[in-house]
């Protein structure tokens, strides 16, 4: 009877270990697809246009309107700067590098985290219909602004000198 017993725990317990490492792979495999599923989907051009955005948000001081409606400069620390009116001008685009897999996995799970689906996609038509005017840096910036943590905009900082 103990022999029996013995041969029953054993299979009992190689039974769980196979069906664990069978899930742990399959959850690894499922895991994998979905980020570059998710990857795949956010074309090259999206991808250009939110970091084009972001080297513009570190690179130019942008005046938001305040509730009266007067522009006045977002970083105040800079006394000399000149702030830029949000008009309709088009903003010059800054030369681009091919993207490492991995800074773009972790851009889209920034941008994910930080604003919903709607958000983005309204970002993406303004960009579509008007281009990239100081209007839409001024809301793209004070977005990241209100949302990130000092940590995320660093990284940001990061991608853009690496990419510039």
């Amino acid at each position: 009877m103990k022999k029996k017993t013995k041969v029953i725990i054993i299979t009992i317990i190689s039974i769980v270990l196979l069906v664990a490492v069978a899930i742990f792979v399959g959850i690894n495999i499922a895991g994998n697809y979905m980020v570059n599923t998710i990857v795949e989907s956010v074309d090259e051009k999206t991808i250009d246009d939110l970091q084009k955005a972001v080297s513009e948000i570190n690179t130019k001081n942008i005046s938001v309107p305040n509730e009266e409606g007067v522009q006045q400069p977002s970083n105040t620390q800079e006394e000399n700067a000149v702030p830029v009116q949000p008009t309709e001008k088009k903003i010059e685009e800054p030369k681009q590098k091919d993207i490492d897999y991995t800074d773009k996995v972790e851009a889209v799970a920034l941008v994910t985290r930080k604003f919903s689906f709607s958000e983005i996609n309204n970002y993406k038509n303004r960009y579509y219909t008007e281009g990239m005017t100081a209007k839409l840096v001024a809301d793209l910036k004070a977005d990241l602004k209100a949302r990130c943590t000092p940590e995320e905009i660093e990284q940001i900082r990061q991608w853009y000198h690496k990419y510039k």
